[in-house]
């Protein structure tokens, strides 16, 4: 029997390929049996919540004028803004004030970040005064449940006949990290 060499050799050769694609396509389908890969928890995220109203009536004490609820992962740091504008009526001469405050403390004043408008006396009487307020502040949280307010009191000696909180806003910003 006369046996061609080069046949021989050609079978080897596709023997051999046949065998590594076989190996391949095995260690390929274990590949994709293999445990799910489990997506670890990012702690690091942002979230943002806030809260608004119309218009709010202000009284001679600290008042709660908004609140924000944020769930923080773990510590950091919460951005806190507030803003709005204050409308007061002045039925005389006498003048009045409006503050605000943001941060944690509720029906009181959060000292450090704290703002005021005020309408001197002699600027005429029987008018209406609309003034822009805003706030900033970065405050330090613990991991869970954290509660934010915006709080205001108007001037207890004014005469003026109203003084309202319009368009109040309390933005509330979670970060992980402070650069």
């Amino acid at each position: 029997m006369v046996t061609n060499v080069s046949n021989n050799s050609l079978i080897r050769k596709v023997f051999l390929q046949f065998f590594i694609m076989i190996v391949l396509l095995l260690c390929i389908g274990s590949l994709a049996y293999a445990a799910p890969v489990k997506r670890a928890p990012v702690f690091n995220q942002a979230g943002v919540d806030f809260s608004s109203a119309e218009v709010f009536e202000m009284t001679n004490s600290y008042q709660n004028i908004l609140s924000v609820t944020v769930t923080s992962p773990q510590a950091g740091y919460v951005v806190l803004t507030g803003s709005g504008y204050v409308s007061m009526s002045s039925p005389n001469d006498i003048g009045g004030w409006a503050a605000f405050s943001i941060g944690t403390v509720s029906s009181g004043s959060n000292n450090d970040n704290e703002t005021a408008v005020a309408i001197p006396a002699g600027t005429g009487h029987g008018s209406i005064y609309n003034i822009p307020f805003s706030l900033t502040a970065v405050v330090p949280v613990a991991a869970g449940s954290n509660t934010f307010y915006l709080v205001g009191i108007r001037d207890p000696n004014s005469s003026f006949s109203s003084i309202n909180a319009v368009s109040p806003k309390l933005t509330a910003i979670y970060i992980q990290n402070r650069m």
